[in-house]
């Protein structure tokens, strides 16, 4: 995160700061990393096939936008692999939202994801990372007009990105 102050005094003339920079990551966990030229993946449970797997859905979900809409990364993608949702939102410092399963901060380039052990985490993680991926993409593609994307469609888009649409009956 970049960051600076600016004073404005009462004879208008403003001061301002050098420009800081601060990195926050998750100390809690020994995160091992696997990196190529767009992903970068970020675990701490599992071996290399798993964040392997993460990389190539990243990949693939990439490609599955791409027949949608003409986006490509600016920059390179983190994704941070939390094995358990609860530890994920206490990062996120979102623990009282327990329906929280994935975020995405889009001006970091980061998201974060909750994989659960077991059979349907690979569901899980074609189903967060292209989501998560969806929100990136878009943010990089309008900038600042990110913000005035209507929650409806913002979320539909992500949705359609998934490889397991969540259905509603």
């Amino acid at each position: 995160m970049v960051y600076w102050f600016e004073v404005a005094l009462t004879n208008g003339q403003v001061l301002k700061s050098e420009r800081s920079s601060l990195y926050y990551e998750d100390n809690r966990f020994n995160w091992s990393e696997r990196a190529s030229e767009n992903f970068r993946v970020y675990w701490y449970e599992g071996d290399d096939a798993f964040a392997r797997a993460c990389w190539i859905v990243a990949a693939l979900g990439l490609e599955n936008i791409q027949k949608y809409l003409p986006l490509n990364l600016s920059e390179p993608v983190e994704i941070y692999a939390y094995t358990d949702a609860q530890e994920m939102r206490a990062a996120l410092q979102t623990l009282s939202k327990s329906w929280v399963g994935a975020h995405t901060d889009p001006y970091l380039g980061v998201m974060v994801v909750s994989l659960p052990r077991g059979p349907e985490q690979r569901l899980e993680m074609e189903r967060q990372i292209p989501h998560e991926l969806m929100h990136l993409l878009l943010y990089q593609w309008l900038k600042n007009g990110y913000g005035n994307l209507p929650a409806w469609l913002n979320e539909g888009l992500a949705s359609v990105a998934d490889f397991t649409p969540t259905q509603i009956i």
